[in-house]
């Protein structure tokens, strides 16, 4: 339950913290972002992390599905209501996964292969494009973050609690460092594996379970997990690796892909997956409890109970406000592998 305070008993300083975080939100709303495509130099427009017409349709219920609201000028405020869990809003599949990563044209031309052709288990030119996919989602997503912190911390910092003023600060160094040196460095790794068609560099792991899951993800994971702090350096960027969940009619593709860079890092989620009992293990822990761009059906979501809701979303945010990862719920049942 939320310990904030509302209405015409709220503080003075949360009101005038509310009101400029509204007045910043409107200006970032007139911000144009760079098309990802190396030396391009055109406005990025809503590309989409996970397929419209495709995956999101799969679960969809009149055309909507529940989806991670990532306005963080929401966040904001609700964090200066007490809250600090993250929520699901129903969002149209047009919306629910968009975010500013390619021009037009670059976004046509780079992801025909994985939107308009059929996806083919174990293909690596589709599984190098599911990774770049995820890999933009995760850069543009924390490029608007740091722009939106930045125009923030001097406004609304001071009406928060100390505790979350310096959580708050790491949050923002994580995110600019990312885009310093991890962002650069997979982006530019995928690209020049696309463009040499050299897929020898880019390591898969694609099972096609016989069942319609109820969840759709297209995500970055640092597979450390719980041991980022003890494997982190600052010599050398993160691991990192994509997962995706793609449901169809009467299927749904699990892609798992990583670079020989984090090769050794990466390993003991490919051998989860050679089992239902493992892929159902890294299917709630990556698709959900470690996702930022999870997409799940409206009737799944409401036919869980609020204890089991509760831990999902306090799993969902971030480890700066969360710590680590404890009890992961199984909610997302595997029943068998394809044969």
């Amino acid at each position: 339950m939320s310990h904030g305070i509302s209405g015409k008993s709220e503080r003075p300083e949360i009101r005038r913290a509310k009101w400029l975080t509204g007045k910043v939100e409107k200006k970032f709303g007139k911000l144009k972002f760079r098309c990802l495509y190396p030396g391009c130099g055109q406005s990025a427009i809503s590309s989409h992390s996970q397929q419209k017409e495709g995956q999101l349709r799969a679960i969809a219920k009149s055309g909507l599905v529940y989806a991670i609201d990532r306005n963080l000028f929401q966040q904001i405020k609700s964090m200066l209501r007490g809250e600090g869990n993250c929520s699901f809003t129903k969002k149209g599949i047009h919306e629910a996964s968009a975010f500013a990563g390619y021009c037009s044209e670059h976004d046509q031309m780079i992801f025909a292969p994985i939107e308009n052709q059929k996806l083919i288990p174990g293909d690596p030119s589709q599984a190098a494009l599911l990774f770049l996919r995820a890999t933009s989602f995760e850069y543009a997503t924390k490029r608007k973050a740091a722009i939106q912190l930045d125009m923030l911390k001097n406004i609304v910092e001071k009406d928060l609690s100390p505790n979350w003023q310096e959580e708050g600060g790491a949050w923002l160094q994580g995110i600019k460092l990312f885009l310093d040196r991890e962002g650069p460095f997979f982006l530019g790794q995928i690209f020049d594996i696309i463009t040499k068609k050299d897929y020898k560099r880019l390591h898969i792991s694609w099972v096609r379970v016989p069942q319609t899951l109820p969840i759709s993800v297209t995500t970055s994971v640092c597979p450390w997990l719980n041991d980022y702090y003890t494997e982190w350096s600052a010599d050398r960027p993160q691991a990192m690796v994509s997962f995706c969940i793609i449901p169809a009619s009467a299927y749904t593709d699990v892609v798992y892909s990583w670079l020989d860079y984090c090769h050794d890092d990466s390993l003991w989620i490919q051998t989860e997956m050679q089992t239902p009992e493992g892929l159902e293990r890294v299917v709630n822990l990556l698709g959900i409890a470690e996702s930022e761009d999870l997409c799940i059906s409206i009737g799944f979501w409401d036919s869980l109970s609020e204890h089991a809701k509760h831990l999902i979303l306090s799993n969902m945010r971030h480890d700066a406000f969360r710590g680590p990862i404890t009890d992961v719920p199984l909610i997302v049942k595997i029943r068998q592998l394809a044969e």
